[in-house]
């Protein structure tokens, strides 16, 4: 079994001399590209990654280290290889492709061997590495996280941003996805063409020194430092340091449903709503640790009870934002979700 993060260092091994540029066709749909290097996989695999792509809405570009694709800057979105038992860098071929070719493409490396735990996530975020065979549901999970938006080019480090706020065209979003580091953010607005549904509380997002996420009834930037939470139900964050990554709650109020997940935890399900009706105020600090999911759903009783979702946080954030997202479908009230995993 591979040994925690620090023994996979991620070294990069020096670029292999380069072959002759071949032209990269566009591609026809628009999705972003996936490079995979078919080489290094079996047949199985490699029909497991395309239906990974294909459920992520990527496309699937087979790759080989012969080949140049430097015309695919700014199309190609992640690369895709494996990495052999025992190994503790990246193949030669993969490294010149993210180092050379296209540099700072994230890479996701699928092992050939048992890891501590389903994910290992290396250089904030840039490199992946993933369980042996691991299921479509599960690799299309972890791609589309790896897919995932960096926060608005405009935004500056410790400024809140409404995380559904219209793109451009003017169309409402529904559902955002973002990429903080190693850590995942995904955000649904709640289906609003149910006759009489009210208007769906409004997330906002900040980052700095980790994420912070607050659930409110307000369209107003909250200002959590003065006491002002602008009508907040919820208020996650996710606090990194040098050392260690840290959740920190506010108990939530009656308006908000809050619970943290984790495969790697005992128990896997925490309800942190308990804390409301046993009648908790104030805070509450944990350690985080790769693998934790933090769901938090306004209102509270818009999807029911967390704890009956039949939410399996191995598959990762992604899949559980489908899950309630497909339930939000069926709900009677508009509804805001929240979910930020720690890769």
């Amino acid at each position: 079994m591979n040994e925690p993060v620090d023994r996979h260092s991620g070294t990069v091994a020096e670029p292999t001399t380069a072959a002759a540029t071949s032209p990269v066709p566009n591609s026809d749909t628009g999705h972003r590209q996936i490079i995979v290097a078919e080489q290094q996989l079996d047949p199985g695999v490699a029909q497991t990654i395309r239906e990974a792509c294909a459920a992520a809405g990527a496309d699937y570009h087979a790759w080989t280290s012969t080949e140049r694709i430097d015309a695919l800057a700014g199309q190609a979105a992640l690369a895709i290889g494996s990495i052999s038992p025992g190994s503790r860098s990246i193949p030669n071929d993969l490294a010149s492709l993210v180092t050379d070719q296209l540099p700072g493409l994230p890479l996701l490396l699928l092992a050939q061997e048992a890891l501590v735990r389903p994910v290992v996530t290396l250089h904030e975020g840039l490199v992946t590495l993933i369980d042996p065979a691991p299921a479509t549901a599960r690799l299309a999970s972890c791609i589309r996280a790896l897919l995932a938006d960096n926060p608005p080019a405009a935004t500056a480090i410790g400024v809140w941003w409404p995380a559904l706020a219209a793109p451009r065209g003017g169309a409402p979003a529904r559902r955002r996805e973002y990429r903080v580091g190693a850590s995942w953010i995904g955000v649904l607005d709640g289906l609003r063409e149910v006759p009489g549904a009210d208007t769906a509380p409004a997330v906002w997002l900040r980052t700095g020194a980790g994420v912070s996420a607050v659930i409110t009834t307000s369209r107003e930037e909250p200002a959590p430092e003065t006491g002002d939470l602008g009508g907040a139900v919820a208020f996650v964050q996710l606090e990194a340091t040098e050392a260690r990554l840290d959740w920190f709650f506010l108990v939530p109020h009656g308006g908000a449903a809050m619970a943290l997940f984790s495969a790697q935890r005992f128990p896997p399900f925490t309800d942190l709503g308990r804390l409301r009706a046993q009648g908790a105020v104030g805070s509450r600090r944990l350690a985080a640790a790769p693998g934790d999911l933090a769901v938090a759903v306004a209102p509270f009783d818009a999807l029911g009870p967390l704890s009956a979702l039949e939410i399996d946080p191995s598959l990762g954030g992604a899949a559980v934002l489908d899950r309630l997202e497909a339930r939000s479908r069926r709900a009677t009230v508009a509804c805001s979700c929240l979910v930020i995993e720690v890769r």
